[in-house]
């Protein structure tokens, strides 16, 4: 998966990184649409 310059590789990334990296989707979708 893609995000601007930044790849996030399945292989590399730690359970806690996704988590936090999925949060702050969230976190970011919510503060844009409120």
């Amino acid at each position: 998966m893609r995000v601007g310059n930044t790849v996030f590789s399945a292989d590399r990334i730690t359970p806690p990184e996704a988590f936090i990296f999925i949060i702050s989707i969230f976190a970011v979708t919510f503060a844009y649409v409120a």
